[in-house]
């Protein structure tokens, strides 16, 4: 439902307001990313940072994927053109935090959870561009 009101709404608002978004977000995001722990709230549930590591690189996905789809270009290339590029923001990430960020180690498992996130998040924008939604 959601990829559904997404969809429509770029139609109303036209690509400039997706690209905002995701720019908006990709900006939060990194900010959130560099920031010490001690800056963070704390939540004691298992795996909670794993997830949410997942529902970001998800979201990031879809977004820059909204923004840059095109009837034009080839769907398959930009599946994979924009999972290699988060993959490699992440990676950046991973290596800020363990080398800049005071309270913050590289982990591994981030990696790990940022790449679910990433192949969701192609899974369902491959699924979405398929679908007859897009072709009307």
């Amino acid at each position: 439902m959601a990829c559904w009101m997404m969809l429509h709404t770029k139609h109303l608002l036209g690509d400039k307001a997706f690209l905002f978004l995701a720019i908006a977000y990709h900006g939060f995001i990194t900010v959130l990313m560099v920031l010490p722990t001690s800056d963070l709230p704390s939540w004691e549930l298992p795996n909670l940072d794993k997830m949410v590591h997942a529902g970001i690189y998800f979201s990031l996905y879809l977004l820059w994927g909204f923004v840059l789809f095109r009837k034009k270009y080839s769907m398959k290339k930009h599946l994979i053109t924009i999972a290699i590029l988060l993959f490699i923001y992440g990676m950046v990430i991973e290596v800020v935090q363990g080398a800049w960020v005071v309270s913050r180690t590289f982990d591994l498992w981030d990696v790990a959870a940022n790449t679910v996130g990433i192949l969701f998040g192609g899974i369902v924008l491959y699924k979405i561009s398929r679908s007859k939604v897009l072709k009307n």
